[in-house]
């Protein structure tokens, strides 16, 4: 009712430009999305959360591409894969130095086993893998937590989800993936209720994998927009349903002696 087949691609559906307000509106009609109280009318006192900032770390390739003089922009999905095999050490060396510098605790997002093994190695801290058992896993993670580990390294496929890392306040993802879903969730580990600090993102990546550097970005503005038309209609949504809404009141009278049943009765 609301998409057209975009004939650009396959699998590719777009909102019609004159159905968006009765898409939202109708989507209003039985979901909602809350970001904070304010979304639904209360205050946000006691719920804002600090700044959240990303720091955006751009590595020149020193390799040129099979074929061509320089390195060309990784466009594929073999192609960008390659690139992270080849820079593993240098993306590596760089989150070292990141943590290096960070006086408190710290959270390493990975996505290939060689680059949470090495730095693991370098800097000295706990890898939780997915071969860890479930108990050595948790036995790494309340380390972490309870601040006997200043830094762990791991994968948000791991510890992204239902993790609460309020007590750090910097994390760096050693490879930047398509994945926005990974992103925001291992973001919000810390970035959440009770965390007092700036949170800093910290996002490596080779120059040539600007791609997916400008997808994330997609995405996010993309997600950004959808929760504002959500909130936006949302809202009006509430105030039409709250304003033809009216209290009914049933009075049930009794005639007669109230009586209890036997099992009810004290010998």
């Amino acid at each position: 009712t609301f998409f057209v087949h975009d004939m650009t691609e396959t699998q590719a559906w777009r909102l019609k430009r004159h159905a968006k307000n009765d898409f939202w509106k109708w989507l209003t009609s039985w979901a909602v999305m809350v970001r904070k109280p304010s979304d639904i009318g209360f205050s946000d006192e006691g719920y804002d959360l600090p700044e959240l900032k990303f720091h955006q770390h751009i590595l020149d390739d020193d390799k040129p591409t099979p074929g061509f003089l320089i390195s060309m922009p990784a466009v594929s999905l073999d192609e960008q894969r390659k690139v992270k095999r080849d820079s593993i050490e240098e993306r590596v060396a760089m989150t070292c130095t990141i943590v290096e510098k960070v006086k408190g605790p710290a959270l390493v997002w990975c996505e290939l086993n060689d680059e949470s093994k090495l730095i693991s190695n370098i800097l000295g801290c706990p890898e939780i893998t997915g071969s860890d058992s479930p108990e050595e896993k948790e036995s790494a993670l309340m380390d972490f937590v309870d601040k006997k580990e200043r830094v762990i390294v791991t994968k948000p496929s791991i510890a992204g989800l239902g993790m609460n890392f309020q007590h750090c306040a910097d994390m760096v993802f050693c490879n930047l993936t398509h994945s926005y879903e990974d992103l925001y969730q291992a973001v919000r580990r810390c970035w959440r209720f009770g965390q007092k600090k700036t949170v800093n993102v910290h996002q490596i990546m080779m120059r040539s994998e600007m791609a997916i550097l400008e997808n994330m970005q997609r995405k996010q503005r993309e997600a950004d927009n959808m929760a504002e038309e959500m909130e936006k209609h949302m809202k009006s949504s509430m105030a039409a349903n709250l304003g033809r809404t009216a209290r009914n009141t049933d009075y049930i009278g009794t005639t007669g002696k109230l009586s209890l049943p036997e099992f009810l009765k004290g010998e």
